[in-house]
């Protein structure tokens, strides 16, 4: 299995400098201070280019999480880190990602389309962003963008940090103005969908269908999600898009639904195994 950003080096290197900053944090020169006379706290100059040198070469592993920090805002961080035997929180101000956010319809706040690594954010490893947001904060809590690591490619698996996650709308066949936002992680399951959705659109019927609605074709066909063949355990990295209306059609008893069978696209449904 190969690595996206194959220069990270391993792990124990860089980890090693910032446990050894902390392990050195005595009264000569603290990890970080606080400025008695004001709300001002200080990093050490040692132990911010300890983050700036991890962020460079840690190592992509699976399971570890990673966050978002606004470009200009590492920018301003990493030039702080060449003045002084110390960087203040004052004059570097709180992680700040107003720049490269957007809100959603349901309010919540999501990565802008098209953002581009190191040129509009920088991708920091969890280990340094919690001492970065210990020293200088974060403008707003929602600002926070975590993110996994995946394995991702169809023949060539390669470990990267899943930057876009699978954001999905999703509703009820009869109530379809009414979309909630779902987020999943490519690695997650057609199961994990099921169950996301149902759980979204507060669903207990026992019979129904999922159906990918293609409202932007000429035909405004649904497609059938079957529960069939595929298996649940099925990752959604090939099947689903971004910004797909997953729409919920709960049965009645005999089967029928809401959606008229004139709009089924039945020759491209996508297949899962009998999870309902």
């Amino acid at each position: 299995m190969t690595v996206v950003k194959s220069e990270r080096l391993p792990n124990g290197a860089t980890t090693a400098m910032l446990a050894s900053e902390a392990e050195e944090g005595g009264d000569d020169e603290p990890g970080s201070s606080m400025d008695s006379n004001s709300n001002n706290i200080f990093m050490s100059q040692a132990e911010a280019k300890a983050i700036v040198a991890l962020t460079d070469t840690h190592q992509l592993i699976a399971g570890e999480k990673w966050f978002l920090v606004d470009a200009k805002w590492w920018e301003r961080f990493v030039k702080q880190t060449d003045t002084g035997s110390s960087v203040s929180s004052d004059s570097v101000g709180p992680i700040d990602n107003s720049a490269i956010l957007v809100k959603e319809i349901d309010g919540s706040l999501t990565l802008k389309a098209n953002m581009v690594e190191k040129l509009d954010y920088v991708l920091v490893p969890k280990e340094g962003y919690i001492k970065l947001k210990q020293v200088f904060g974060i403008f707003r809590p929602e600002h926070e963008m975590e993110r996994g690591i995946i394995e991702s490619g169809l023949f060539k698996k390669q470990m990267k940090v899943e930057v876009y996650p699978l954001t999905l709308r999703v509703a009820l066949a009869h109530r379809e103005t009414d979309a909630k936002l779902i987020v999943l992680s490519r690695a997650q399951t057609l199961a994990d969908l099921v169950e996301r959705v149902r759980e979204a659109l507060k669903s207990e019927h026992d019979k129904f269908k999922l159906y990918i609605h293609h409202s932007a074709a000429e035909d405004d066909m649904y497609e059938p999600i079957d529960v069939e063949q595929k298996g649940a355990s099925s990752s959604l990295e090939d099947l689903l898009y971004p910004n797909q209306l997953i729409v919920l059609d709960e049965l009645a008893d005999d089967g029928t639904g809401h959606i008229p069978e004139s709009r089924i696209n039945k020759m491209n449904s996508r297949s899962v195994d009998k999870y309902l």
